[in-house]
């Protein structure tokens, strides 16, 4: 049995290991977006390096509070898990590709942090599920 302290550590390192590996995503995608945009203005190369970083930290964090929240991993439970960042990743996307206003891309970003906000909250002060 975990105590409160190991879970507590647990979960602030799955958290934090996670947004880690949206920076790395996001990273290797501005790569590959700065190499094939050579003539981009410096806004619009501001809004996509903040939207590609957001999207993936975000969606990584999304996928890190999932692994914490999850009382048991089943391959049900990874596959909801994987769903869900592909939905949140697939709507970023298809705001990008259809031209939508930075504004309405920014919303979305914004919702999806508060939502990832209000989650780590929720962690947080959730009683443990671990007894010592």
């Amino acid at each position: 049995m975990k105590s409160s302290d190991e879970e507590n550590n647990f979960k602030r390192a799955t958290l934090l290991d996670s947004f880690l590996i949206g920076l790395g995503f996001s990273c290797l995608e501005l790569f590959f977006i700065l190499l094939n945009l050579p003539g981009q203005s410096l806004h619009a190369l501001g809004l996509t390096i903040l939207g590609t970083a957001a999207i993936h930290i975000l969606t990584a964090g999304v996928i890190g509070y999932l692994v914490v929240a999850a009382r048991k991993m089943s391959l049900d439970w990874t596959a909801k898990t994987l769903l869900i960042a592909f939905s949140l990743h697939f709507i970023y996307n298809y705001l990008i590709i259809y031209d939508f206003q930075p504004g309405a891309i920014l919303l979305y970003l914004s919702a999806l942090l508060l939502t990832l906000i209000t989650m780590i909250i929720k962690i947080k002060s959730a009683p443990s599920r671990f007894v010592a």
